[in-house]
Order: C-alpha cells, then sequence, then structure tokens
C-alpha cells in the first residue's frame, strides 16, 4: 500500500501489474481514474477496484491536492476459492 499525493493537473502511470488487484481510495480532491478504457470521475471517500492485468492512470482533476491511497495484493487463487 501506498499514499500519493497529486497536485494540480499531475498523473500517476499509467501503470499495471498482471498478478495483482488493487484498490483506489480517494482521501481527498477530486481525480480522474482510468482503467484500462473506462474512465471515472472519482470524489472523496469514493473507491475503485482495479483488477490484475488492467492499466491504471490516475490524474488530478480539480485545482486542490488529491490524496490517494492505493493497496494492491495478489488476486485469489482458483484453489482459494474452491476451498
Amino acid at each position: 500500500s501506498e499514499v500519493v499525493c497529486l497536485e494540480r493537473a499531475q498523473e500517476l502511470g499509467p501503470i499495471s501489474d498482471r498478478d495483482s488487484d488493487a484498490i483506489v481510495l480517494l482521501l481527498a480532491g477530486e481525480v480522474a481514474v482510468q482503467v484500462d478504457r473506462g474512465r471515472k470521475r472519482v470524489r472523496q471517500w469514493d473507491a475503485v477496484l482495479i483488477p490484475a492485468g488492467s492499466e491504471l492512470t490516475i490524474r488530478n482533476a480539480s485545482v486542490e491536492p488529491a490524496v490517494i491511497l492505493l493497496v494492491a495484493s495478489p488476486p485469489p487463487t482458483p484453489r482459494s476459492l474452491s476451498e
């Protein structure tokens, strides 16, 4: 996990991890989140799930700083789903 701070018009990405799902939680501000070809505007306390292998780009969509919590973990294996 990591906390990312983006200033006005600053962006993170594109990034991807074929082995890890991720969650983006916006702690402050407003950002545009692009996952592969889909794009969504996200406000404070909104969360977005990023499936493993997806390409992620986050861009600050306001003049205020944006604070993002990015948490990634490996996706469940087929064995763990059947247990």
